[in-house]
Parts: structure tokens; sequence; C-alpha cells
């Protein structure tokens, strides 16, 4: 009966060390990105950045990859790009988008992309919310990208 009970108290504190010890404290500030899905205001307020495109060359390099399922008309499909819910292109368009005007940008996948925005999206979506709630300045043509 004593050995058992010995026992059972040698894993309790085996237990108890080991959870402990891979504690983190909440006084340790991460400087990993707060979700992958998500770059948001504070992730962006860490680091200077120019555009929303660095922001995400910095934070989220694999949103700019190619990622998507080719075609022959499309052999590299890139992420089509949405700010503030208007289809505005594709990511070079990110250049022209302070990184101080924006709130969010949240990466889509194809299938997501599809879901939301209907068909086009071979290599997923990036939708960037702005603080002003604005497209980025230029002339939008027939088909949604910048001119």
């Amino acid at each position: 009966m004593q050995t058992g009970r010995t026992s059972w108290l040698l894993v309790m504190t085996f237990t108890l060390v080991g959870t402990s010890s891979c504690h983190r404290s909440f006084d340790q500030v991460s400087t990993r990105p707060t979700t992958p899905g998500m770059i948001t205001r504070a992730d962006l307020e860490k680091t200077s950045y120019s555009s929303a495109h660095h922001a995400i060359e910095s934070l989220r390099p694999h949103w700019l990859r190619y990622q998507g399922n080719a075609t022959i008309s499309n052999p590299n499909p890139l992420p089509v790009v949405y700010v503030d819910g208007v289809r505005t292109g594709y990511p070079e368009e990110l250049y022209l988008i302070p990184a101080d005007d924006v709130d969010t940008m949240e990466r889509f996948s194809p299938a997501d992309a599809t879901t939301r925005w209907g068909t086009g999206h071979l290599a997923g979506a990036i939708d960037v919310k702005t603080r002003r709630g604005r497209r980025p300045p230029g002339p939008v043509n027939g088909h949604g990208a910048a001119e």
C-alpha cells in the first residue's frame, strides 16, 4: 500500500514540475504575429513598415509566394487582394497601401476565397481592412484591378 502511494506522489510531483517548467510567463512579450492567418494593428505597431506589402514580406512572407493550383492559362497564380471589400488586383497593389492605414490583413485559402467572393481565386486572397475604410488611391478598371 505504501509503495502505491509513493509511486502516485512521484508521478504527481514530476507532472507538476514538468508542466510548471513549460509554463510561459505572462511578462514575456511575443515577437511572433498573433495568428497565422491574420496580421493585426498590434502586429504592425511592433515595427515600422512603409507599406502593407512590406509588412506581409516581413511577418507572413508565405502569403506572397505562389501557392495555388496552376493552369495552362495561369501557370503562377497569385492571391487576389481585396481592400475594404473591393477587389483591387494582386499583391503588387499592396505597395500602394501605407502600413499606417491598415487595421487588419487576413489570408484566405482558395476554397475560402471562392466561397466568400466567387471563382477566380486559384491562389486564395488577401483581405485588407483599413483604419479609414477606404480603398488605396488610383482608378480601378472594369476587372477590379488598378490601372
